[in-house]
């Protein structure tokens, strides 16, 4: 995906006490990640997705255990 704007990701603290991370892209939506126990999965959860961005995978498929974007 050539061309695209590159995502920057905002791990935060939810009310919950949980973590949740932000994704922006220019002149995109921002979107949000949320239901991770801990800040460490949060961070682990970046890290997949930012692998998986340069991946050649119009649908990001997910691992089924990580929490789903919004």
């Amino acid at each position: 995906m050539q061309g695209m704007a590159r995502t920057t990701y905002n791990v935060f603290v939810q009310q919950d006490g949980g973590y949740g991370v932000a994704l922006s892209q220019l002149g995109a939506m921002v979107r949000t990640a949320t239901g991770f126990a801990t800040e460490a999965d949060a961070r682990e959860w970046v890290e997949q997705d930012r692998r998986l961005e340069g991946a050649d995978n119009p649908f990001r498929e997910r691992d089924p255990t990580m929490p789903h974007a919004h």
